[in-house]
């Protein structure tokens, strides 16, 4: 399983060792079956009191095996910067045209 970890850094005025990071949320955003995290690296892009969060993946087409997925895809992630935040994924624009709406 591949996690994505979120920290703030909270400034401890008194702390001699000044700022500490503090886990804010976690999500599962990889595994075997599921999804290949292709980087080690995210883009993160900051828009007023939110992240985006960007990372390359690879999805499994129907004839891949288990062990050699070969969709290239992105997965995207947004982080509100305000207390209390929680990760959320965002569809990707295909999962989108992939989905079939009822009655249309």
């Amino acid at each position: 399983m591949h996690y994505l970890p979120v920290f703030s850094c909270l400034n401890y005025g008194v702390d001699h060792r000044g700022y500490r990071p503090t886990l804010v949320d976690y999500t599962v955003i990889g595994g075997k079956l599921w999804r290949e995290i292709q980087s080690e690296t995210a883009k993160i892009i900051e828009k007023r009191q939110t992240l985006l969060i960007e990372v390359d993946t690879l999805g499994y087409k129907k004839t891949d095996s288990a062990v050699n997925p070969t969709l290239r895809q992105k997965a995207r992630f947004v982080v509100t910067t305000v207390p209390g935040a929680r990760i959320e994924e965002q569809p990707s624009p295909l999962d989108r045209k992939r989905r079939k709406i009822p009655g249309n």
